[in-house]
């Protein structure tokens, strides 16, 4: 049985003026962007974690993404690239983390989410 997920679990998926081809992701439920939780841009790196954050897309490549459909799992799934390392959100478990973070793209249907 699939649940319709709370405010918490909803993204909009907003263009970024500075960025043409990149979208800011915003929390309906906290107003926030989707975040890379670095410092500093040159230190992102297979595994960095992800986070909510004040948004300013126009300023932060950390939270801007490129949307990419993928060609596995049906029409409606997407890699979600960020534009500091193009790197892929990524949920794998195997990891060892029970946090969202960036990997390189591999089309593992950890990276594949969901647009509704």
């Amino acid at each position: 049985m699939c649940r319709r997920p709370g405010a918490n679990q909803n993204w909009l998926i907003e263009p970024v003026g500075s960025a043409p081809g990149f979208f800011a992701l915003r929390n309906v439920n906290s107003n926030m962007c989707l975040d890379l939780h670095v410092g500093d841009i040159s230190n992102v790196h297979d595994g960095t974690t992800i986070q909510q954050w004040d948004c300013f897309p126009d300023n932060i490549s950390s939270e801007r993404w490129r949307l990419a459909t993928t060609t596995s799992g049906g029409p409606s799934n997407l890699n979600l690239i960020n534009a500091a390392k193009s790197l892929c959100l990524d949920n794998d478990p195997g990891t060892g983390s029970p946090f969202l973070h960036v990997a390189t793209c591999t089309g593992a249907t950890s990276q594949m989410w969901l647009e509704q």
